[in-house]
Parts: C-alpha cells; sequence; structure tokens
C-alpha cells in the first residue's frame, strides 16, 4: 500500500461500530430510566417543610420559592421574618414556627450596601436572642453588591454546596443573570437553582419585583420562576393616608400543596433596627374599618362628578375636581389615583374612569403591567 494512502475500514466493520455505539447508548438511557422512574411499591418521603402558619407547613427542603412585591414595599422585612423563624424553631417568629431543629440560613443581598446588610443580621440576631457583636454560624448574610453577576452566580452555588444550610435567601435573584428577559439565561438560572436545591435538601428563596399595579412577577425571569416554584408569596405595603401608618400584607398567592393564611404586619422603630411585629386583630379591624370609610368617602365624591354608569376621562375628571372642591391640580390627580387603589374607582375599556360599587377589586382590571 502506497505509504501516502490512507486505509479506510470496511462497510461491515463501519456498520459494527455504529451498531456498538447504538448499543452503548440504548443501555445509558435505560439506566436513567431505571433511575428516575417512579416504582409503585417504593416509599416516596412527603415534603419537609420549613416553616409552618397556623399548623400548615410550606417551603419544603430541595425546592425553590418566590417572594414578589414592588420596590420598597417590604421583601427584606419579610425575608428576615423567614430566616429568624426558622432559626427559632417552635418558638418562632411573626406568627411563623422553624420545623428544623438546629437549621442554618445563609441570606445573599445583591442590591443594599453593608450597613444595610448589616442592619438585616441585627434584626435576625435580635429575634434570636443573640449578641450583635459576636457571628453566628447558623446565620450568614453575605455583601455580594460589588461582585459581577456570573461570580455572583458561582460564589451563591459554591456556598451552599459548601455550608449545607436548611434555607438560602437570595434577596435580588434578577442579579444573578444579565438580562432577565432572556429566555435562554431565565431557564439556565432556574434549572441551575432547581438542581441545586434538589442536590443539597435546601429551601432556597428568590426575591424579585412585580411591575406597579401587577401581580406577576418581572420578565421571563418572573415567568419561569413563576412555572418550577413550590410557593409564591407577595408582601404589599400599605400606607394609611390619614394618618401616615404603615403596615405590609402578605399573602400566599400559588402553592404546589396548600395554601396558608396571609399575615399582616408593621415595624416597631422602638425596638433594636425596627423589628417586624404582627399587628393583632383589633388593630387589623381598624385598619380595615378606615379603609372602608375612606373609600365610601372617595366614591361619595367622585359620584358628584361621574354619574353611572357613565365613565369620563382621568384628565377630565382631575379639572372637575380641581374646580369643584377647590383643590390643586395635583391633589386632584392623587385623590384620582387613591380611588383607584382602593377601589372607589375602576378603570373600563379606553382608560376612562367609572364608579366601582364593589369594594372588592373586579378582575379584569388586574391589567398586565
Amino acid at each position: 500500500m502506497n505509504s501516502n494512502e490512507q486505509y479506510t475500514l470496511p462497510p461491515d466493520e463501519l456498520d459494527i461500530s455504529n451498531a456498538e455505539d447504538e448499543i452503548l447508548e440504548n443501555q445509558s438511557m435505560i439506566a436513567l430510566a431505571e433511575k428516575y422512574r417512579i416504582k409503585a411499591a417504593d416509599q416516596y418521603d412527603e415534603p419537609k417543610y420549613t416553616l409552618s402558619q397556623n399548623g400548615q407547613g410550606f417551603a419544603p427542603l430541595g425546592n425553590i420559592m418566590a417572594l414578589m412585591a414592588e420596590m420598597k414595599h417590604g421583601k427584606t422585612f419579610v425575608n428576615t421574618s423567614f430566616a429568624a423563624a426558622l432559626l427559632k424553631g417552635e418558638t418562632g417568629f411573626l406568627g411563623l414556627k422553624g420545623l428544623i431543629p438546629d437549621a442554618s440560613v445563609l441570606f445573599f443581598d445583591t442590591e443594599q450596601d453593608l450597613s444595610d446588610g448589616q442592619r438585616i443580621q441585627r434584626r435576625v440576631h435580635y429575634a434570636c436572642g443573640w449578641d450583635f457583636n459576636i457571628d453566628n454560624d447558623r446565620f450568614r448574610i453575605f455583601h455580594l453588591r460589588e461582585i459581577p453577576y456570573d461570580k455572583r452566580r458561582e460564589f451563591i452555588s459554591w456556598a451552599i454546596r459548601n455550608y449545607k444550610p436548611t434555607m438560602a435567601i437570595v434577596d435580588g435573584v434578577r442579579d444573578l443573570l444579565q438580562d432577565f428577559n432572556s429566555l435562554d439565561e431565565s431557564a439556565d438560572l432556574i434549572q441551575e437553582l432547581m438542581t441545586l436545591s434538589s442536590e443539597c435538601q435546601c429551601a432556597i428563596w428568590t426575591v424579585l419585583h412585580v411591575n406597579p399595579n401587577s401581580e406577576k412577577m418581572r420578565g421571563h425571569l418572573g415567568t419561569e420562576l413563576g412555572n418550577k416554584v413550590t410557593d409564591v408569596f407577595r408582601v404589599v405595603k400599605d400606607k394609611d393616608k390619614a394618618t401616615g401608618n404603615v403596615s405590609f400584607e402578605v399573602d400566599h398567592v400559588a402553592a404546589r400543596h396548600r395554601d396558608v393564611d396571609g399575615w399582616v404586619f408593621r415595624i416597631d422603630d422602638d425596638l433594636p433596627y425596627g423589628i417586624p411585629v404582627l399587628l393583632n386583630k383589633s388593630e387589623i379591624l381598624a385598619k380595615e374599618d378606615a379603609k372602608e370609610e375612606r373609600t365610601n368617602e372617595l366614591r361619595e365624591i367622585m359620584s358628584k362628578y361621574i354619574h353611572d354608569p357613565a365613565a369620563i376621562s382621568k384628565t377630565k375628571l382631575q379639572k372637575l375636581l380641581t374646580n369643584g372642591e377647590h383643590i390643586g391640580g395635583n391633589k386632584a390627580w392623587k385623590m384620582i389615583e387613591e380611588s383607584v387603589e382602593l377601589n372607589a374607582l375602576e378603570y373600563v375599556i379606553g382608560g376612562k374612569l367609572r364608579i366601582c360599587k364593589s369594594s372588592e377589586k373586579p378582575k379584569e382590571n388586574n391589567l398586565p403591567f
């Protein structure tokens, strides 16, 4: 054979090689099928919840959860409460109880500065009765604001695998990718978190903003999260315009298992670093009564300028209020926005406003923006 010629396998040998590859691939797939098949005779453990409220568990180990809110609507206070409740166990915090003995928590903050991060740490230490100036390895908080998004993600993965926490809180999951509207990036990140939570048997909380007046988490990342998480909670800030009092309402808006009851809290600034405290029943009733009274008051005012079932533009209503109520344009505009927020007014097709007879917000007005 000429030295420049290359030897070529006979056709039958090529066929044998391909057949062997197919056999190996088939054997590999069979092994995967056996590994991941749910078998009737096997017994699988029920979800092991990390937290409970009024006896109902949520946030199971090996799963990811989502907490959503508008900007500056109390997400970090809720995260702090989840961490403190888990660490305190049966004694609990803010009406929540921890279900895992000797639990530990990692808290990853991607947005706030160092002093805010330490404030979070000290709220947890206060709730648990720990010394402010002594680190406790059951609660580690990391400041990741200065690290590029890809390094944040790498560090979080390493930390969860290394420290093996019961719970990990990623306050700012959007900051773990470059484009939260990228389908590929979002899907890749969520899959990584799902794998991480499952392999490490850790409950991972993700925190993401919603758009104003919407119940949908932002971007493709929010859509992907909504599809994959076990629990979704939403926190809403409620400021009484008459008194200036601020409270926060937490609702369990989606669950793979059973929903837990919502709760309402305020911040006690007389306690160190501002500690969340539950509103008692009488406070909640008084708050609801005040809101209903204000709603009726606004509905009565608006009825002087909008004759049901008519609808008018926001600009025209502003002018009518300015002249009829003898107030400035800005105040009239804010009164309209408050009326919509309290469901004294509602938007109809064409962007016009009409009187809303029910105090319950119509579902058709929950627009996706």
